[in-house]
């Protein structure tokens, strides 16, 4: 990404089981958003090598809801204006590929919620308030190509504006509850 562009990726899944190359190296400037983006990595030649790299870049970096095998992420840098947002996501080692969750960076706002890494919760960072979330997730809630989500009608006061697609579940023992 550079140039400050725009990418919105929604319910990918890439698969590789030859070479590791890097899934995601970002260092310019822009706008990325993954969404419900599955990547795995399987076979037998283990490397600790990261995939997804975030180093001082400026825009928003918002993944969401993916399931990660054999991939680690690492956040570095001092870019006041790096915004990330890692939310629900899996993390997990596959066939001897290392899975990690770095996060290094000392300036910007980095949050990590909700995520999993190797089926332990991975403790939640960072701060965050409503109008950092709308705008982290500003590529998903103006999506236009999603004929399920219908943004033309205001939802009404008091009620809830909740959207759910592509839900995976795994290792429920008791049940799957949203309450209000």
């Amino acid at each position: 990404m550079d140039k400050g562009g725009n990418l919105l990726v929604e319910d990918n899944w890439y698969e590789n089981g030859i070479t590791r190359y890097p899934v995601l190296n970002l260092t310019g400037s822009g706008y990325l958003t993954l969404d419900n983006v599955k990547v795995a990595f399987t076979g037998v030649a283990a490397s600790s090598a990261v995939n997804m790299t975030v180093n001082s870049f400026t825009g928003n970096l918002t993944i969401n809801g993916g399931p990660f095998s054999g991939v680690s992420l690492n956040i570095t840098g001092s870019n006041s204006a790096t915004n990330v947002l890692v939310n629900n996501s899996l993390f997990n080692t596959q066939n001897g590929y290392p899975a990690s969750i770095a996060n290094s960076a000392t300036k910007g706002q980095i949050s990590l919620q909700g995520n999993w890494l190797n089926g332990v919760k991975y403790p939640n960072s960072g701060s965050t308030n409503s109008t950092w979330l709308n705008s982290m997730f500003s590529q998903i809630l103006q999506g236009t190509n999603n004929p399920l989500v219908d943004r033309s009608t205001p939802v009404p006061i008091g009620a809830t504006d909740l959207v759910l697609q592509g839900i995976g579940i795994e290792k429920v023992t008791n049940s799957f509850f949203i309450t209000n």
